[in-house]
């Protein structure tokens, strides 16, 4: 792998225009006390990234072997909600470099207003859709808040950054479930609290009573007992918010589907309803769940019912595969399909 560095001092000369792995350098975003960032794209694909590199100075053996020890465990993330690694390595002058997604968005703590009731309702579900998939490969982040969250501007999604890659083994053994419960709980109150002080007056509380409760149950205060894990948070806030009407008729992160296909995030949403991504309860399988909104039933199950019987009968590998097709509960009908990573062309071709 191709790595070119300046002759000059590691620290201060500029990486612009120069190969960090298969990424050329594009421009430099900002210059810290550890690392430097900047904007590139790989030479080949011309994707964009984040190239991260470590100044010289905090760069010595135990500093690559951690970076490698947790790149191998983030590589495994394959989420929406979680910002992607793409490379690492280390250039000819030994600074270690760290490649991730570009994200374009705002970080949460960064946010000019208030967010809708609507929208803290989604932020929330994604974060914990985002983190439960840390925790299903065994990662916790440990340094969860609203500086490691981002709203990307394509769509307002949430975007996990982190946890960084050149943590001690003392920092990574700190960094538990149990921690990250509680951090959720610390970005529900002030999700819920900048909410209130932008709306409300006189001696209402700043954050309603049933949501403290999930914040106090996230901390395992007052002898509560602590959340057992991510899911069971989103789905005491859905139930929370949904009694309280502000949340529309999504499925939760955490609902099982069929008994068989436990959901954990919204991907996508349209016209005729959303796509959801979903974990298969007893095989290690990813699905895609599109379900109709409950305006359209009537008007488009039997056409539904026709695509999904198309779609499964064609088993071509350039045709989505369906797995299932069916009605919930209160009658919306869904199909569940082949779960793809990537991007729609029609994002491809506006770049």
């Amino acid at each position: 792998m191709l790595c070119i560095v300046p002759s000059s001092d590691s620290n201060t000369a500029s990486l612009v225009g120069e190969l960090v792995g298969d990424y050329r350098v594009e421009e430099l975003r900002s210059d810290g006390t550890h690392y430097a960032i900047y904007r590139g794209a790989h030479r080949k694909l011309e994707r964009q990234a984040e190239v991260r590199v470590h100044h010289l100075q905090h760069c010595g053996d135990s500093m690559h072997e951690r970076i490698e020890q947790s790149a191998r465990i983030i590589s495994r993330i394959r989420h929406p909600n979680v910002v992607e690694l793409y490379d690492y390595g280390k250039l000819s002058d030994g600074r270690a470099y760290v490649v991730r997604e570009w994200v374009q968005g705002t970080l949460l703590r960064d946010r000019k207003t208030s967010l809708a009731p609507d929208e803290t309702s989604r932020v929330l579900a994604e974060l914990c859709a985002g983190i439960a998939a840390m925790h299903r490969v065994g990662l916790s982040h440990g340094e969860l808040s609203q500086n490691s969250v981002m709203l990307s501007h394509a769509g307002e999604a949430v975007k996990i950054v982190g946890p960084l890659l050149d943590r001690s083994s003392d920092q990574r053994r700190a960094a538990t479930v149990a921690g990250d419960i509680k951090a959720i709980g610390g970005l529900i109150e002030e999700l819920f609290a900048a909410r209130s002080e932008s709306a409300t007056e006189g001696n209402e509380p700043l954050v309603p009573r049933d949501i403290d409760a999930i914040v106090r149950r996230c901390r395992g205060v007052d002898d509560e007992e602590q959340f057992a894990s991510v899911v069971s948070v989103a789905q005491a806030l859905d139930d929370a918010l949904s009694t309280s009407g502000e949340r529309d008729d999504g499925l939760a992160p955490g609902t099982l589907i069929a008994d068989t296909y436990r959901v954990y995030a919204v991907i996508g949403s349209g016209g005729m309803g959303k796509v959801y991504e979903a974990v298969h309860k007893r095989l290690p399988q990813r699905v895609a769940i599109k379900v109709i909104s409950g305006e359209h039933r009537a008007e488009s199950l039997a056409r539904f019912r026709q695509e999904a019987e198309i779609a499964s009968s064609v088993g071509h590998p350039h045709i989505v595969r369906v797995f299932d097709f069916n009605t919930l509960p209160d009658g919306r009908p869904y199909m569940v399909m082949e779960f793809l990573e990537g991007e729609d062309l029609a994002k491809t071709l506006s770049r």
